[in-house]
């Protein structure tokens, strides 16, 4: 799965920004931008329960 990929089409499809992602989950928007392809499932979730998708929509968005 291609982090990057499905995180940029998640935040279009919501219509949100990485500013906005990274206040609704409590980081620092530079977390989300330096996101590297070893991502663990907590931070993946974290990132679902924000954007208020299930799991596996977002990694369907990433597959190549």
């Amino acid at each position: 799965m291609n982090i990057k990929k499905a995180l940029k089409v998640a935040l279009a499809q919501k219509g949100m920004t990485y500013i906005e992602l990274a206040e609704k989950m409590g980081v620092g928007k530079a977390m989300l931008y330096n996101l590297k392809g070893n991502v663990n499932t907590s931070t993946i979730q974290s990132i679902c329960d924000a954007l208020g998708m299930r799991f596996s929509e977002f990694v369907k968005l990433g597959e190549e």
